[in-house]
C-alpha cells in the first residue's frame, strides 16, 4: 500500500465526471459478480442499494425525492443503521431462530483449551512453506487492489497456486499444511491491498474497506486525491495502523485463539440479546434520532429476507455507497456532453474505454463461466 497508493493518487487526479461514473459502477458490478456464486442475485441486490442511494434530496434540482413526506429522509437514508440492519441483525434473527429450534445448549469447557499448546511455529516450519507464504502473499495483495475481489477470491486463487505446484497435490482438501498457509497468507494480505483502491478512487476492495469507507465519508473525509494532498497524515496513519495490525495478529491469533473460540459458543439467547441492544446503541448514538433505530430495523428485517433467498447484502451496501458517486458522475457527465451521445463521448476518453472494458470483463467473464460450466453438467448428466 505504501508504495502503490500515492502513484494511483496521481493517476486520480486525471478523472472527470466520466471516469467517476464508470469507476462506481466497476466497483459495483465486480462485487456483484465475483463475491458471489449467485450473479444474477448479486446485481439485484446493487441495484436495490443504488435506489436506496437516491433516497433524500435530489443534488441537482434540490428537491426532496422518495421520501414519502417522511422529513427525516431528506438527508438520505444514514449508511452506519443500514450496515447494522444489513449485517448484525439478520444474525440475531438467524441466533433466535436456531434457540427456539432447539433449547440445548453446548456450553463449552475452558480447561479444554488450556490443554492446546500454543505458540510460534518452528524455523524448520517457515523454511518449509516459504514460498508458499511469498507467492500466496503477492497474489492476495494484487487480488486486494482489485476492486471487490475480497478475500475469498486471494484465497481461493492462491491455494489452486499451491495445489497446482505442489508435489501431493491429492492431499489438498485434506487439511494439508501448505493449503492453510497459502489461503491464510492470500487472505491477510488482502487486506492491505483491498485499502488501496478505497483511498485512491474511493472504491472499496472489499466488504471491509466499504464499511471503512463509510466511516471516512460519515467524518466529512472523501476518499480520493484530495485526501492525499488536504489529510495526507489520515492515510499514512492507515499504512502505520496496517502495520501494527499485523504484529498484533500475529501475537493475538498465536496465543489467544483457543480462547476466542469460547465467544462462538455463548449461549444463543444471551448473545442475541446482547447483539441486539449494541445494535439499537450504536444507530442511535450517531446522530442521537430514533429514526435511525427504526432504518436499521428496517434493514435488519430486508437483510434477514435477503439471507434466506441467498442474496448478499454487500452488494446493497456498496450500492449505497456508490450510489452517490455515479449519479454526480452521470449528471457531470451529461453537463459537459451537453446530454448528445454520451456513449461515443465516453468512449472518446482513454480512461473512461479502459474503465467501459473493464465493466464489460467483471460481468462478462462470471456469466461465461457459469454459462459453461452448466453445459458441463448437462453433458455429464
Amino acid at each position: 500500500m505504501l508504495l502503490f497508493a500515492p502513484p494511483l493518487a496521481k493517476i486520480s487526479l486525471m478523472f472527470g465526471p466520466p471516469e467517476y461514473f464508470l469507476l462506481a459502477i466497476f466497483g459495483l458490478t465486480i462485487i456483484a459478480t465475483i463475491s458471489e456464486q449467485a450473479i444474477f442475485k448479486g446485481l439485484i441486490a446493487g441495484m436495490f442499494g443504488l435506489l436506496v442511494s437516491t433516497i433524500g434530496m435530489d443534488p441537482l434540482l434540490g428537491i426532496p425525492r422518495f421520501t414519502m413526506g417522511i422529513t427525516n429522509l431528506i438527508d438520505g437514508v444514514q449508511l452506519v443503521p443500514a450496515m447494522i440492519g444489513l449485517f448484525s441483525l439478520p444474525e440475531v434473527f438467524e441466533l433466535i431462530r436456531s434457540y427456539v429450534k432447539n433449547d440445548t445448549e453446548n456450553l463449552v469447557n475452558t480447561r479444554d483449551f488450556r490443554k492446546i499448546k500454543v505458540g510460534f511455529p518452528s524455523l524448520s516450519h517457515i523454511k518449509k512453506h516459504a514460498l508458499i507464504y511469498l507467492k500466496s502473499s503477492v497474489i492476495g495483495t494484487y487480488v486486494g487492489m482489485l476492486p471487490g475481489a475480497g478475500g475469498s477470491i486471494a484465497s481461493f486463487m492462491a491455494y489452486n497456486e499451491a495445489k497446482r505446484s505442489s508435489k501431493h497435490p491429492e492431499l489438498f482438501g485434506t487439511g494439508i499444511s501448505e493449503g492453510i498457509a497459502a489461503s491464510e497468507s492470500a487472505n491477510n494480505a488482502m487486506a492491505g491491498g483491498a485499502l488501496i483502491p478505497m483511498l485512491t478512487l474511493g472504491v472499496p476492495g472489499d466488504s471491509v474497506a466499504a464499511i471503512m469507507m463509510g466511516a471516512l465519508m460519515i467524518h466529512g473525509l472523501q476518499p480520493g486525491n484530495a485526501l492525499f494532498t488536504s489529510n495526507a497524515d489520515i492515510v499514512y496513519t492507515f499504512i502505520i495502523a496496517l502495520y501494527l495490525a499485523n504484529i498484533l495478529m500475529l501475537l493475538f491469533g498465536t496465543f489467544c485463539a483457543p480462547y476466542f473460540s469460547v465467544v462462538t459458543n455463548t449461549p444463543r439467547h444471551i448473545l442475541a440479546a446482547t447483539v441486539m441492544v449494541l445494535t439499537v446503541i450504536g444507530s442511535f448514538s450517531l446522530r442521537g434520532n430514533v429514526f435511525d433505530v427504526y432504518v436499521m430495523i428496517t434493514f435488519g428485517i430486508l437483510g434477514y429476507i435477503m439471507k434466506t433467498h441467498g442474496f448478499s447484502p454487500i452488494p446493497t451496501v456498496l450500492g449505497i455507497i456508490l450510489g452517490p458517486i455515479a449519479e454526480k458522475g452521470l449528471n457531470g457527465t451529461l453537463a459537459i456532453s451537453y446530454g448528445d451521445n454520451i456513449i461515443l463521448f465516453m468512449l472518446m476518453r482513454p480512461i473512461s474505454l479502459v474503465l467501459i472494458l473493464l465493466i464489460v470483463f467483471s460481468v462478462g467473464v462470471p456469466v461465461y463461466h457459469r454459462i459453461k460450466n452448466t453445459k458441463k453438467e448437462m453433458a455429464k448428466s
